[in-house]
């Protein structure tokens, strides 16, 4: 649902999938919700490249519950490249479960962003090249401020600009 004087976009509990761009230049959103069933969980598995890209208006946090697949397993969440790149005022993301990486620009220009919040052990191997490049608010990322120990790779310009880490 989007529209109206609430501007929620709202994903269904049993949405398994996000597609490319799909939510792309929401300008009247101002909120993301995502629903859960009722083990507080939901099915979204990936959200797609841009899926989020220049909702410009998103003022609040965005959480991301633990994903579970169509046996009820919990399964990582696989992200896009610039899944919420542009978000300008978005001030917050965490993610309830897992996720295995976060790619190439998937925050770029989240101007407002302080905080991206996942599991402590989560199995995320790699952070993209310009992943939070110009996320000059972006105080910390994982539940201790410390890159997650699985990280192999960090990419080209990942936190360029982000003047307010450390």
């Amino acid at each position: 649902k989007i529209g109206g004087n609430d501007a929620t976009i709202t994903i269904p509990a049993y949405t398994s999938a996000i597609g490319d761009y799909a939510f792309a230049y929401c300008q009247n959103a101002t909120k993301v919700e995502f629903q859960t069933d009722t083990d507080n969980k939901c099915y979204v598995q990936s959200i797609g490249e841009g899926a989020f890209y220049a909702c410009k208006n998103i003022v609040s946090k965005i959480t991301i519950p633990v994903a579970k697949d169509i046996n009820e397993n919990e399964t990582p969440i696989v992200l896009g490249s610039s899944a919420f790149e542009e978000c300008q005022t978005l001030t917050e993301i965490e993610f309830k479960g897992e996720i295995s990486s976060l790619p190439y620009a998937v925050c770029y220009g989240c101007s407002e962003l302080n905080y991206v919040k996942f599991p402590k052990d989560s199995p995320i191997t790699s952070i993209g090249s310009y992943a939070f490049a110009n996320c000059q608010s972006l105080l910390h990322i994982g539940t201790d401020n410390t890159i997650p120990k699985y990280v192999r790779e960090i990419g080209n310009k990942a936190f360029m600009n982000c003047v307010n880490m450390g």
